[in-house]
């Protein structure tokens, strides 16, 4: 069984269990009376931003983990008779842990746990001094993607959260019973290669939260109609500003909330395994868990599959060993700089490097239309690195994707950067120097072989390519 039918099966057994507790939760109508009033759900990946869920999930067999603390004013707000009352909870303290994994590369299954460290506040209908702290409802999102952004013009993907009551309801930190989510997610990447910095994401999600039916004061309510909208802009590799309006509406006076968020996220590794996250939010609305503000931290990690590699060889001089069908050197007119010493192992690759690239037909790194390395890529890439990390004198390498004529210029640029980024990755966790590296993709826009010269699959296959070209030490300094 291979991995496509794999991920497939198991995403249609998700969904299956999602919306079958659907039907269980929709015509429920529980006397017990319980509220959660944390509905802080903040997203554990980093392919989205702060609230709002991303279309993508990741890397295939990706970890995902998740720390996060807030600290918010008035997280509850109920009224009677349309009139604000006394603030239930004045003031919380909290945070979450959140956790991930990646099924193939299409599914991806999040757990998450929020808990209250401290608050202070009063039952809103005995009045009794809440609890100063308790855990939250356990929540499982499964999640499945169904069209990439950088392959579409438009990414698209269904996820389904499914919360169990395990909060404590004396604190006001769960519900009478499970709650569904079933939501639609939506986003739209927009990059202009002449201006780097000009990559941006425009994110929209909605869905519908099945829950069983809560009477507080003003609040009666049994589900409610969910919707988030924002955009994320990213003007470098490890470094993205955000803002996300993610709302609930429901029945009752007290059945609408959201909350307005902007969000900065640092990349800290070279390797992009960790970033810090860091925003506030304001209130929208006067329903439960519209807080009047809130101010929160994340720290995310994420640790990329094992690739399965041949054992590292002990000589730095390994590319005679490739066949010409995968490595082809080529001549490029680049300005040579000053040439990188000469050793014996330099001597012995045969390549003059300052001025020449090597070409790798993508077939070997990639599946068609994908931007994740294949098995088959580890022992290739790994002798780039062993022979660039033993070859200091050679300057800065230039990490360029190219792909053939079919499809948009949009398309086609984003594909060729994901490709020459995964390789760059790659490299830098094999221990390549991060800033001897700048990778490029210039989509379709610097052919190999033009019509005519061959047929047309053997076309595009020359054209499906990564080069690695060393510009030198006075031509990477242009860049």
């Amino acid at each position: 069984m291979d991995m496509v039918t794999l991920g497939g099966r198991v995403s249609a057994a998700l969904m299956t269990l999602a919306l079958g507790c659907c039907l269980l939760l929709s015509p429920a109508a529980a006397q017990d009376v319980a509220l959660n009033t944390e509905r802080f759900h903040a997203v554990s990946g980093a392919g989205g931003g702060a609230l709002l869920e991303g279309v993508t999930v990741g890397e295939s067999w990706q970890l995902d983990a998740a720390l996060w603390l807030h600290v918010s004013r008035r997280p509850m707000m109920l009224t009677l008779d349309g009139v604000v009352d006394k603030p239930a909870i004045t003031g919380r303290l909290g945070g979450s842990v959140h956790g991930a994994f990646t099924v193939g590369s299409r599914v991806r299954v999040a757990v998450d746990l929020p808990v209250t460290l401290y608050q202070e506040g009063v039952d809103p209908i005995s009045r009794a001094t809440l609890p100063r702290g308790g855990v939250g409802d356990l929540r499982l999102t499964p999640k499945v993607l169904l069209l990439h952004p950088d392959r579409s013009w438009l990414g698209l993907s269904m996820s389904s959260p499914v919360s169990f009551p395990t909060g404590n309801k004396a604190a006001l930190m769960g519900e009478a019973g499970p709650t569904v989510q079933p939501r639609l997610h939506l986003e739209k990447r927009m990059f202009w290669p002449s201006v780097p910095i000009l990559r941006f994401a425009v994110a929209l999600e909605f869905g519908w939260r099945f829950r069983q039916r809560t009477q507080i004061l003003d609040l009666d309510t049994s589900g409610e109609f969910t919707i988030g909208a924002g955009i994320r802009w990213e003007p470098l590799d490890r470094l993205r500003v955000g803002t996300e309006l993610v709302a609930s509406v429901g029945t009752g006076l007290n059945g609408r909330n959201g909350e307005l968020a902007t969000w900065i996220s640092m990349t800290l590794d070279r390797a992009e395994q960790v970033d810090v996250l860091g925003g506030f939010t304001m209130g929208v609305g006067q329903g439960v868990g519209t807080p009047e503000a809130r101010g929160f931290v994340a720290v995310r990690a994420r640790l990329h599959p094992l690739r399965r590699v041949d054992p590292r060889p002990s000589s730095s001089a390994v590319f005679e060993a490739l066949p010409d069908s995968v490595v082809q050197a080529q001549a490029r007119r680049v300005d040579p700089g000053p040439p990188p010493p000469v050793d014996e192992d330099y001597a012995a690759w045969g390549l003059r490097l300052v001025g020449r690239s090597l070409t790798i037909d993508s077939s070997v790194l990639f599946d068609f239309d994908r931007s994740t390395l294949k098995p088959t890529a580890g022992p290739v890439l790994e002798k780039v690195a062993i022979w660039f990390t033993a070859h200091e004198g050679a300057g800065v390498m230039e990490v360029a994707g190219h792909c053939d004529s079919r499809g948009s210029d949009g398309y086609n640029d984003r594909l060729s950067l994901s490709r020459a980024r995964a390789v760059w990755r790659f490299l830098v966790e094999r221990g390549v120097p991060a800033d001897r590296l700048i990778a490029r993709g210039y989509g379709k826009r610097q052919p190999r072989m033009k019509k005519g010269d061959a047929s047309t699959e053997e076309v595009h296959q020359a054209n499906r390519r990564v080069e690695f070209t060393f510009l030198g030490h006075r031509d990477a300094h242009k860049h």
